[in-house]
């Protein structure tokens, strides 16, 4: 007998503990998850009802859930003065990670289908987490709030502003918040996951809201730091080959104009005697994107189609499709209409020439692997994915080109001096091969130190020419031309009517090839001031 009383014994303690352990659960999953729910508070509003003061359900029930089943939850997050948070991030997580999130709405809600087992994390910028264990509720439906609190410890908080950028289909998060005072920008910021931002608390006139795909909406202080952007429009269509056949994974890009002249009277608006924070701004609206970009191919049923938007309504400046190995399309004079769709859109891309060559150590003739090569065109598109490439582990390289059109090519790599030669065309259907050998940098060498082929001149454009305002040593314009001179022809083109760039790529060319200029002295006699020069392309170091 004492020998069974003995192996009863650990039976026994393992039973004890196991009801004590369900006791607690019962408790925390009960009488815990009630005071983090905050049931003592009035009901949360049912924004289903348009904001009345009503409970949900609407009919009060004591039937039970079913083990295992969801009920749809309308979850109010306030603040401590039982202010409505916009854009709080609602996540819900179960025992294999995150199963779902929300956002609250401009009223403070959010709707969620909660089931058994789960906890839920509220989180908002300016705000203290909270993370709790769901309520018991009864029935299919329930309502319930909860308060965060700001951190005590955070001292910066009383000197910043918290609000949230939204959109007709949700909280924006990729926007940038900007104010302005005076005409002048005075403070910026990004929105983050949920929306949400923060500036420093500092009196504003206006206050600019920029989004990729929503365009720009101004609102008064008076009206909070809810910024509510309106609706754009949707952009669809084809993207073909010549033959009609279609072609899936192409880029399609579109760029507001509205969001860019925003972008731009922001940057124009940063203050000029305060270098930290124009320093502060600049970094904060440089990471602005303005382009709203789709790719085709949509499934088997819609080869080579796309959809792209929302995009913020009216003209644009660009709508272009490209994918590599093609010349992009662009499409001129279009416009996005708020709440609409352009459809019908299409492109027809056709197969690009190469430029393909290696780029190699100027002093040992060894690859530089990893070296970026990037053309510049004169009066092409410049997408921020054509025309570029990097070298592979042989130094070659290979990219698509406009046929038939003057460019520049610039190249560069770590720990070498940038290079750049222009005057460069691929023929239509073409290949052109180029070889560029890299010099390493020197002591003394600035960083954004380059070689370019040329004429040795800085310039600028005026209505019979291009003027030269200055002489870089190292080159062959030096010894013929002087600070005042305006070149009025390259090669029997002449330059009045054409831009600066167009008329730069003219000059730029292969080292060691000559160009004939045109040159009307500015201090020669009368009479003499019209001379024909030729002049020698050559390799100049310049510090920039």
């Amino acid at each position: 007998m004492g020998e069974k009383s003995q192996s009863r014994r650990p039976v026994a303690v393992l039973v004890t503990l196991a009801i004590a352990v369900g006791v607690a659960v019962w408790v925390a999953g009960s009488g815990g998850a009630s005071r983090a729910s905050d049931q003592d508070r009035p009901a949360a509003k049912d924004p289903r009802h348009d904001g009345a003061d009503r409970a949900v359900p609407d009919e009060p029930t004591t039937e039970a859930r079913a083990p295992g089943a969801t009920a749809r939850v309308f979850l109010e997050v306030t603040d401590e003065d039982r202010a409505p948070i916009v854009a709080a991030h609602v996540e819900v997580k179960d025992l294999h990670g995150t199963a779902a999130r929300a956002r609250t709405d401009d009223s403070g809600v959010a709707e969620l289908q909660l089931g058994p087992g789960v906890r839920v994390a509220v989180s908002a910028l300016g705000f203290a987490p909270q993370t709790f264990i769901p309520p018991r509720f009864p029935g299919p439906d329930a309502a319930w709030t909860v308060t965060l609190k700001r951190p005590a410890a955070a001292g910066q908080d009383a000197v910043k502003a918290y609000g949230a950028l939204l959109s007709p289909t949700g909280a924006v998060h990729d926007g940038t918040v900007a104010f302005l005072q005076a005409g002048t920008l005075v403070a910026a910021a990004r929105a983050d996951k949920s929306g949400r931002f923060a500036v420093p608390d500092v009196d504003f006139d206006v206050a600019h809201a920029v989004s990729a795909a929503h365009g720009e909406r101004r609102q008064d202080r008076a009206e909070g730091l809810v910024l509510a952007l309106p609706g754009g429009g949707t952009l669809s269509g084809r993207v073909q080959g010549p033959d009609g056949a279609a072609i899936d994974g192409a880029n399609v890009r579109a760029v507001p104009q509205m969001v860019s002249d925003a972008r731009r009277a922001l940057f124009a608006a940063l203050p000029k005697k305060d270098k930290a924070l124009r320093e502060s701004l600049r970094r904060s609206l440089s990471s602005l994107t303005y382009a709203v970009e789709a790719r085709t191919g949509q499934g088997e049923d819609a080869p080579g189609t796309f959809v792209l938007g929302p995009v913020a309504a009216g003209p644009l400046t660009l709508l272009a499709a490209h994918k590599e190995g093609y010349i992009p399309d662009d499409k001129e004079g279009l416009s996005a209409r708020s709440g609409e769709e352009v459809s019908g859109l299409v492109f027809t891309l056709k197969g690009a020439p190469q430029l393909v060559g290696r780029i190699t150590d100027a002093a040992t003739g060894a690859a530089v692997p990893g070296a970026r090569v990037q053309v510049e065109f004169v009066g092409g598109l410049g997408l921020p994915d054509f025309g570029r490439a990097r070298a592979g582990a042989d130094g070659r390289y290979a990219l698509s080109v406009h046929p038939d059109t003057l460019l520049s090519v610039v190249v560069d790599a770590r720990g070498y001096r940038g290079y750049r030669e222009g005057g460069l065309a691929v023929e239509d259907g073409g290949e052109l091969e180029k070889n560029f050998a890299l010099t390493k940098l020197q002591k003394g060498d600035r960083r954004r130190t380059m070689d370019y082929v040329g004429l040795g001149t800085v310039v600028k454009k005026v209505d019979d020419g291009i003027l030269v305002q200055e002489l870089v040593d190292g080159g062959g314009a030096a010894e013929v031309l002087g600070p005042g001179d305006v070149i009025l022809r390259a090669d029997g083109v002449w330059l009045d009517e054409l831009g600066l760039q167009e008329a730069v790529q003219i000059l730029l060319g292969e080292e060691g090839s000559e160009v004939e200029l045109l040159v009307k002295k500015h201090a020669a006699p009368e009479g003499e001031q019209e001379q024909l020069v030729t002049l020698e392309r050559q390799r100049i170091k310049y510090q920039r």
